[in-house]
């Protein structure tokens, strides 16, 4: 993993979780609590990075109009230092690697799309230029049956021969049947994940692809999260942000 920008490094701080954390502890800025945040620097002709070494100096006048950024927050955000380090050298140890909105390399279709909602940073691991590739985005239900299996899987085959990348969230059903068959037709495909993001660096059923840079898998949640649903419907947004069209294979009323 390159290493990071005083920039970059400054987001991490901000936007990341680097343990499970403890109770009452203040918890990372939200992508709108960061977009408040990142506006207003902005404003000031000051950049992420000036909170390193001038964080007093910098907040002295920042005032959050909705309460919630506090500067009591953000000095707690800011001094994790130490924690930070640690996690940087754990995830490197399974080739995650981070980008951040200050990174040349963060998508651009996302800062066009999302604007200030875009998340501050996403994990990564595979072929990152697939960020910004485009493509077509088959999504869909965990449970599926054999036709709808099949459906899926020509037409990721189809996009695949046509050199049109696959994206998808990387669920189990319609998500994964997608994306494995377009690497199976030897095409590429991007996976926008909600959490797992570590197992799945180390997966044997991804490795072979990510070896053969046909793959990329990220994520705007830590690498070790859980699954929430939450954190599931949050992450489908970006998945249609980075592509060029949509196909839902299957709906479940009331669900997803």
């Amino acid at each position: 993993m390159d290493s990071l920008t005083p920039d970059s490094q400054a987001i991490l701080l901000l936007t990341a979780r680097f343990s499970t954390g403890r109770r009452g502890d203040f918890t990372p800025l939200t992508p709108t609590e960061y977009g408040r945040l990142a506006g207003w620097l902005r404003e000031q002709g000051r950049t992420p990075k000036d909170l390193l070494r001038q964080l007093d100096d910098v907040l002295s006048q920042w005032q959050d109009p909705k309460g919630k950024v506090t500067k009591e927050r953000l000095h707690y955000l800011m001094g994790r230092g130490g924690g930070m380090g640690i996690a940087l050298e754990k995830w490197a140890s399974a080739g995650i690697w981070i980008v951040t909105r200050a990174d040349s390399g963060y998508p651009e279709r996302l800062r066009r799309r999302l604007a200030q909602q875009a998340p501050p940073l996403l994990f990564g691991i595979g072929e990152a230029s697939l960020l910004d590739r485009g493509g077509l985005a088959i999504v869909g239900s965990r449970n599926i049956q054999a036709e709808e299996e099949e459906y899926t899987q020509c037409i990721a085959n189809e996009a695949a021969q046509a050199g049109m990348s696959v994206v998808s969230g990387g669920a189990k059903g319609v998500d994964q049947v997608a994306m494995e068959s377009a690497l199976q037709a030897e095409g590429t495909s991007l996976g926008v994940l909600s959490n797992g993001l570590w197992k799945a660096a180390l997966s044997g059923v991804w490795r072979p692809y990510l070896r053969r840079k046909d793959l990329c898998l990220v994520s705007p949640y830590h690498p070790e999260a859980p699954f929430q649903v939450g954190q599931a419907m949050g992450r489908n947004k970006y998945v249609y942000c980075l592509a060029d069209y949509g196909l839902v294979v299957r709906a479940d009323e009331g669900q997803g």
